[in-house]
C-alpha cells in the first residue's frame, strides 16, 4: 500500500467535487421546474466521460457545445474552469471562461462572473496587461469592485508600478480599509526610496512624511529617514533616526550598525559613539556589521575593555547559536591563565561572527538571508525579524 502515500490525490478531489457539483445543479434545476423531468444533455456524460480518462481538450469541446443549448449549466462551467486553473492547466481554464463570456444571452451576472475568473486566468499566466483591462473593467461592479482593486494592487507591486499602487489603495480606503494603511505605507517609502538614489531629497522627505502618517510604526520609513538625514549631511539626526529603529527592532540592528558608527564618527562625536556602544539593543548577528561593532568598540576602548564588553554583552543577549554558548563556556568554565583565555576568546568571536545571518518571517516562519520588507511566501509587509 506504498503507492498510496505517494500517490497524486490532487486531480481525483478537484474531479470528485466537480462532479458533486454537476449533480447539485441537475437537481437544482428539476426543483426550479417544479418536478417537470428535464432531459439531461448526453453531452455531459461525453464530457465527464473525457474529463474521467484524462483528456481536457475533449471534455472542453463537448461542454462548449454543450452550453450553447444549456444555458442553466453556467455554473458547472465556471467550475470547471476553476478546476483547471487549480490543476495548472491554465490555457484550458481561459478557453473556458472566454468561451462563456462570448455566449450572447448570458446574465449580467454570469458574464461579471466569467470576467472575474479570466482575469485571474490571465494573472497566473503572467498575462498581466490583460488581466489589468479586465480588473479595470470590473471596478463599476459592486459585486466585484473590492477583488478587482486587490488584484490590481497585486499587478502594481509585482510591476513595481508604486504610484499605481498608491493609487488604487486610495480608492479602496475610501470604502473603509484601513488595514491597507501598512501596503500604502511600503509604496511611498518605495518612492523615497527611488527619491533618494536619484538625490531628490524634497520628494524623498514628502514621501516618508505621507508613509509614516499612515503607519507611524514602520521600521522602514525610520531607516529611510536616516538615510536621507544623511544623504543632507545632517550626521546627528541620521544616527538618532538609526538608533530609533533598532531600539524598536532590536533583530533588525544588522541593518543600521555601521550606519550608526559611519553618522558618528563624520560628526566626530566620540562620546556618542561610546554611549550607543555601551548601550546597544543587541548584538549584531552578520559578519560585516559584527567586525564593524566589535573594531569600533577597540577603537573607542581599547582592546582589553573591547573584551570584557562582548562577555557582558554577550551573557545578556548571546550573539548567534551555538557559537555565543561555546564562547561563554570557554570564558566562563575554563581555568586558563588571561593569555589563553584571550586567544579563545578572539577564535570563539571569528566563529560567531561567519554564522549565518538569517531573518524569519514572524507570519509564516518563512526564511531568507538578507532583509525583505514583503514576505514572498505570505505577502505581509515588514514581517521579518
Amino acid at each position: 500500500m506504498a503507492w498510496l502515500s505517494s500517490f497524486d490525490w490532487t486531480w481525483p478531489a478537484l474531479m470528485l467535487a466537480f462532479l458533486c457539483g454537476v449533480q447539485l445543479a441537475l437537481w437544482f434545476s428539476a426543483r426550479r421546474r417544479k418536478g417537470v423531468q428535464r432531459k439531461i444533455s448526453e453531452d455531459y456524460f461525453k464530457g465527464l466521460n473525457f474529463l474521467l480518462n484524462e483528456e481536457p481538450d475533449k471534455a472542453i469541446e463537448v461542454f462548449i457545445k454543450a452550453i450553447e443549448v444549456d444555458s442553466e449549466t453556467v455554473e458547472l462551467h465556471l467550475a470547471l474552469g476553476g478546476l483547471f486553473r487549480r490543476k495548472g492547466q491554465v490555457d484550458r481554464a481561459t478557453r473556458v471562461h472566454q468561451n462563456l463570456i462570448a455566449r450572447p444571452h448570458l446574465s449580467d451576472e454570469h458574464r461579471l462572473q466569467a470576467i472575474f475568473e479570466l482575469a485571474q486566468d490571465y494573472d497566473h499566466a503572467g498575462l498581466l496587461d490583460r488581466a489589468e483591462n479586465l480588473y479595470k473593467e470590473l471596478m463599476d461592479s459592486p459585486l466585484y469592485r473590492k477583488q478587482a482593486i486587490e488584484g490590481l494592487e497585486k499587478i502594481y507591486r509585482r510591476e513595481k508600478e508604486w504610484r499605481s499602487a498608491i493609487d488604487v489603495i486610495l480608492l479602496h480606503r475610501r470604502q473603509d480599509k484601513p488595514e491597507l494603511n501598512e501596503s500604502l505605507s511600503q509604496y511611498w517609502c518605495e518612492l523615497a526610496e527611488e527619491a533618494i538614489a536619484e538625490a531628490q531629497f524634497a520628494n524623498a522627505d514628502k514621501y516618508l512624511r505621507n508613509a509614516s502618517s499612515v503607519n507611524k510604526e514602520s521600521a522602514r520609513a525610520l531607516l529611510l529617514k536616516g538615510d536621507l538625514a544623511f544623504a543632507l549631511e545632517d550626521y546627528s539626526s541620521a544616527a538618532r533616526y538609526w538608533q530609533d529603529l533598532s531600539a524598536r527592532n532590536p533583530s533588525l540592528i544588522d541593518l543600521v550598525v555601521q550606519k550608526i558608527i559611519r553618522a558618528y564618527r563624520l560628526f566626530n562625536n566620540r562620546e556618542s559613539l561610546a554611549s550607543y556602544l555601551k548601550r546597544l539593543p543587541a548584538l549584531p548577528r552578520g559578519e560585516p556589521s559584527f567586525t564593524a561593532w566589535h573594531q569600533a568598540c577597540v577603537d573607542v576602548f581599547g582592546k582589553s575593555i573591547a573584551q570584557k564588553m562582548i562577555v557582558e554583552l554577550t551573557e545578556s543577549n548571546g550573539i548567534t547559536g551555538a557559537a555565543a554558548h561555546l564562547m561563554l563556556a570557554g570564558t566562563k568554565q575554563q581555568n586558563l591563565d588571561p593569555g589563553v583565555q584571550e586567544k579563545t576568546l578572539m577564535a570563539l568571536l571569528e566563529k560567531a561572527k561567519h554564522d549565518n545571518l538569517q531573518y524569519t518571517c514572524d507570519v509564516c516562519g518563512y526564511s531568507v538571508k538578507s532583509i525583505h520588507w514583503h514576505c514572498p511566501n505570505c505577502s505581509h509587509w515588514e514581517s521579518f525579524r
